[in-house]
């Protein structure tokens, strides 16, 4: 999960131990999820993206859908660093949600 297009690509570790158990589970749907955080490099706002609201401040949050799972990324369109929050399931993803905004302003450091 380097993502080789012109957007650098950065893994929260909480996201890539989620990864992880879900390749334990189930290694082709770890393997989409994957290959979907690396398309992020070449196009961090694709057509299936949603942006996730409810979150307090300006930061801008997007979701993609992969099965029953969902990847929460930050990328404002000006920078060139794609981070990749949380990979989840859809029900549990948005818990704690100002934990998210926490999370990105550490990775940003």
């Amino acid at each position: 999960m380097a993502g080789q297009g012109p957007n650098t690509i950065r893994v929260h570790p909480s996201a890539t131990k989620a990864l992880a158990r879900v390749a334990r589970g189930n290694r082709k749907l770890a393997v989409r999820i994957a290959d979907r955080i690396d398309a992020l490099a070449d196009d961090p706002l694709p057509a299936a993206g949603e942006p996730v609201t409810g979150i307090p401040g300006n930061a801008k949050f997007w979701r993609l859908r992969v099965g029953d799972y969902r990847i929460v990324y930050h990328y404002d369109g000006t920078i060139v660093t794609v981070f990749v929050l949380r990979v989840a399931k859809r029900g549990d993803v948005y818990r704690n949600i100002q934990r998210v905004a926490e999370l990105l302003a550490r990775m940003r450091t």
